[in-house]
């Protein structure tokens, strides 16, 4: 059986979050806020995963669809599978089955290990440049025209140590970003090597098939994080 997990909406920007999964195994992922990398991804389930969202989706579609109020402002997760569909606040866990079923998903849309059509916001080991590179085999669309860049300091004691952001427009229209792709950032946050955690971030257009996304990437560098000081 194929299964579907869709989460939407929430504050700005959009979630836009996608896990399918169908019935060999094989997992696709699709990411765009909050993440090192935004685009596609994709994997394989061990058996055992693969075996526990199948039986858990029968029990589901004998349960029948469910639709639970969602707090204002939340994302909305929508679970579908052939038959039946429960769509659910963000942090909702329903009784049952279909609870289960969600607590076995949700997780999976961390697996960004394997990009098949991504962009990665990547740093400097000293936090003074920073890059958007193309992961993965296959090509992905993307519009810099609206780009924003944005950097946030925290000191080792986790106080606000300054912020700093640009507008940083790049060229206009759809830009095929394929295996070797690179765009350099602005990025004159005016902070230097010392004391405190550099939290970088920045906002672009993605395309998911036809469809412009608005993606937020979060920095990391090969999973560390600078530490900075002001200049």
């Amino acid at each position: 059986m194929i299964v579907r997990l869709f989460r939407t909406g929430g504050l700005p920007p959009s979630e836009n979050e996608k896990v399918v999964t169908v019935d060999d195994g094989r997992l696709a992922v699709w990411r765009s806020v909050g993440v090192p990398a935004v685009g596609s991804f994709v994997g394989q389930l061990s058996a055992s995963e693969s075996e526990s969202i199948q039986a858990l989706a029968r029990r589901c579609v004998e349960a029948g669809d469910l639709t639970a109020p969602a707090v204002p402002d939340s994302a909305i997760d929508t679970l579908l599978l052939e038959g039946a569909r429960v769509e659910v606040g963000q942090r909702a866990r329903p009784d049952g089955a279909w609870g289960e079923l969600l607590d076995l998903l949700r997780p999976l849309l961390e697996r960004t290990d394997r990009p098949h059509a991504a962009i990665g916001l990547e740093l400097a080991p000293d936090g003074e440049r920073a890059w958007l590179r193309h992961l993965g085999s296959a090509a992905l669309r993307v519009d810099l025209s609206s780009l924003r860049v944005a950097t946030r300091l925290r000191t080792p004691t986790g106080e606000p140590g300054g912020s700093w952001a640009t507008d940083a427009a790049g060229p206009a229209g759809q830009i095929e970003a394929g295996p070797g792709w690179e765009y350099e950032l602005p990025f004159g946050h005016g902070f230097a090597a010392g004391d405190g955690t550099l939290t970088a971030r920045a906002e672009l257009v993605v395309y998911e098939r036809e469809h412009p996304v608005v993606a937020e990437l979060v920095a990391s560098a090969g999973g560390r994080i600078p530490r900075l000081r002001p200049r």
